[in-house]
């Protein structure tokens, strides 16, 4: 996940990386759909939408690289997490990767993004009903 998505959305000021009110993933379509709406959401560059498709995991980190940032910036400047999130694509690639679920046990699945140069396996977890992704923020 490092590689593509990784660089997809990449967390600024203290942590690294950060989902999309997918239209029909929101819905609970599948965590593939969910997967593949952040992606889309990432390439426009539609932070707001890549909010709403992160699970609580990612929200809460993100939140917390937030409040370490308004720390470092000695409170002249409060953030918040979507400040802290930068959006930008890695590859350059029109193409769309290729998502598929590689495992999925209730709530829970693993999702394979296939590229032409690898894979990346993404977290997905249900929440009231709706997927949403969970990333990996470690550097």
């Amino acid at each position: 996940m490092r590689r593509w998505l990784g660089a997809v959305v990449a967390v600024a000021a203290a942590a690294a990386l950060a989902g999309a009110v997918a239209r029909a993933g929101c819905q609970g379509d599948g965590p593939e759909v969910a997967v593949r709406a952040f992606i889309d959401a990432a390439r426009a560059a539609d932070k707001n939408s890549m909010w709403q498709l992160l699970g609580p995991a990612t929200r809460a980190r993100l939140a917390e690289a937030a409040l370490r940032a308004t720390d470092t910036a000695g409170g002249v400047r409060r953030y918040g997490p979507l400040d802290v999130l930068e959006v930008g694509m890695s590859d350059g690639s029109e193409t769309r990767p290729e998502v598929i679920v590689r495992e999925q046990g209730g709530d829970s699945a693993m999702v394979d993004v296939l590229r032409p140069d690898g894979r990346d396996a993404v977290r997905a977890v249900r929440i009231d009903g709706k997927w949403r992704v969970e990333l990996d923020l470690n550097p």
